[in-house]
């Protein structure tokens, strides 16, 4: 049976936020710290495409400041600030069938690692469920912000219960996947290494190109990538190989202090605080800045800064 909810200035005199409202507060402060996160990395997924560099800085900064505002419309039961909530949950329920979407395009016709695509395919589905779950609820207990009666058709208990365990599920997900790709890829670098050691450097690139699986082939030339870097041997075909956009402006780069054509937005591509001051002190050509690297990297900005 439906049962009549409290107006909202008898809640604010009783002094109780209901439970729902403070796990839905809690989980946009975790969003606004992931998306800090993700300011810093440069990077962020917007419509299931990874967008990187300056612009994904500026949505982070948009996205962290609507989080901020919704943060504090859910404690002052603010209407307007309520109607962003909405509308961003929304913008998160189709952003999240994006992702879907293009995960299920992603992992198609890739071979050799199902455990990740049906992890993702989860974990964009428990995502998604959460969101529309939290979409519902905000809708549902609207008279707390329109100061308006109406009727719960989602219990208390029951919201709180759903997105708690869809909450914990998706952080179990994220953990295994972390871990059993970890181990993945380590054993899977290490095995290229050995590939790639194992023929001429003229045949190296071959080696690469003639790996069917894409996250094998992409790591293999990522792999080159670096070690012609420190070899001095960096060459436009191994970049033009490269199809992930992080991996290809960091070659794109990296060549560019090879052959001194370096800008700002080249350095500020990078997806690496390391390679980021390599670029940074190659163009400027600040031997100081070369002192904070790491050591194999450290001759080579020097190298650099010796050819401008």
């Amino acid at each position: 049976m439906k049962r009549e909810n409290p107006p909202h200035e008898e809640i604010k005199k009783q002094g109780k936020t209901p439970l729902g409202i403070i796990i839905i507060f809690i989980l946009v402060i975790i969003n606004i710290f992931s998306y800090l996160l993700s300011s810093l990395t440069k990077s962020v997924f917007f419509f299931g495409i990874r967008v990187s560099g300056s612009s994904a800085t500026l949505i982070n900064i948009v996205i962290i400041l609507l989080l901020t505002a919704i943060a504090y419309g859910l404690l002052s039961f603010n209407k307007n600030l309520w109607k962003l909530a909405i509308f961003w949950y929304s913008l998160v329920s189709v952003n999240l069938l994006f992702s879907l979407f293009n995960t299920l395009h992603a992992f198609s016709s890739t071979e050799g690692i199902s455990y990740a695509k049906n992890s993702f395919i989860l974990l964009s589905l428990l995502s998604f469920l959460s969101a529309a779950l939290i979409l519902f609820y905000l809708y549902d207990r609207r008279g707390l912000f329109t100061k308006r009666h109406n009727q719960y058709r989602l219990p208390e208990n029951l919201f709180v219960i759903s997105v708690t365990l869809l909450f914990a599920l998706s952080l179990a997900l994220l953990f295994y996947v972390s871990i059993k790709t970890a181990y993945h890829e380590k054993a899977l670098l290490t095995q290229i290494k050995n590939e790639l050691a194992m023929v001429n450097s003229s045949e190296q690139s071959s080696l690469c190109a003639s790996k069917k699986v894409f996250y094998e082939r992409e790591m293999c030339f990522a792999t080159l990538m670096m070690s012609q870097y420190k070899s001095n041997k960096l060459t436009s075909y191994t970049c033009n190989s490269l199809n992930l956009t992080t991996n290809r402006a960091t070659c794109s780069a990296l060549l560019g202090v090879e052959s001194r054509r370096i800008n700002t937005t080249m350095c500020g591509s990078l997806n690496d605080n390391e390679l980021e001051k390599l670029c940074s002190a190659a163009r400027t050509a600040d031997s100081s800045a070369c002192s904070g690297l790491l050591p194999e990297l450290r001759s080579r900005c020097y190298q650099a800064i010796k050819m401008s």
